[in-house]
């Protein structure tokens, strides 16, 4: 688990899984996390890592347990917790993108 997710969770005493922050999944299984996937993306570069746009790489979320999960598990976590989406005209879908966290 990633030691400062542990950490806020348990300041804040969060106990339901929750979507914490984008995240980009690549093909050799390295976990890039940012507010928003274009942040991903920039930190892939700057990792030397090529052919970003790759359908090979899966873009998704982290969540409070520290697991990465798919555009559609997040969706199910948020909906299964009750939050809601913030972005203008709710969730498009049955998938989770991260104009809808913040």
């Amino acid at each position: 688990m990633i030691t400062w997710i542990k950490s806020f969770l348990f300041k804040f005493n969060i106990k339901k899984e929750k979507i914490i922050c984008s995240a980009i999944k690549t093909q050799n299984g390295q976990v890039f996390i940012g507010q928003r996937h274009h942040d991903c993306f920039r930190d892939m570069k700057k990792a030397g890592i090529k052919n970003m746009l790759s359908c090979m790489h899966l873009q998704g979320f982290v969540t409070s347990e520290g697991r990465f999960v798919n555009r559609e598990e997040a969706y199910e976590i948020q909906k299964n917790a009750g939050i809601k989406s913030i972005a203008k005209g709710g969730y498009r879908g049955h998938k989770l993108f991260s104009e809808d966290l913040y």
